[in-house]
């Protein structure tokens, strides 16, 4: 009985310690970044947040694309060209890819 509850707890670290690698790799944007952002014209806009080194992240806003990499303390930034005023939304997102 002893020996199954030593088991069942040695598997339970090693999920947690497993799922707790993935989250630290995944892809971060900085806390600033929400819903119903209201962008400056005629300024470039900085892009930035953490991710696992090594990763290529590339940030969509509307028809513009740029990307970057991770660093190698696990910060990343690009910085999307000026956009004129607008009154229309505009979709973005931010993913990654591991360049190993």
């Amino acid at each position: 009985m002893n020996s199954c509850i030593r088991l069942f707890l040695c598997a339970m670290i090693f999920v947690s310690v497993a799922l707790g690698t993935v989250a630290v790799a995944a892809l971060k944007l900085n806390g600033i970044f929400s819903d119903h952002m209201v962008l400056q014209r005629g300024r470039p806009v900085p892009v930035f947040g953490t991710g696992k080194a090594g990763e290529v992240v590339e940030v969509v806003l509307g028809d513009d694309a740029v990307s970057g990499a991770v660093d190698g303390e696990g910060a990343w930034r690009v910085e999307l060209p000026a956009r004129g005023a607008s009154a229309e939304p505009l979709e973005w997102a931010a993913g990654c890819q591991t360049s190993e």
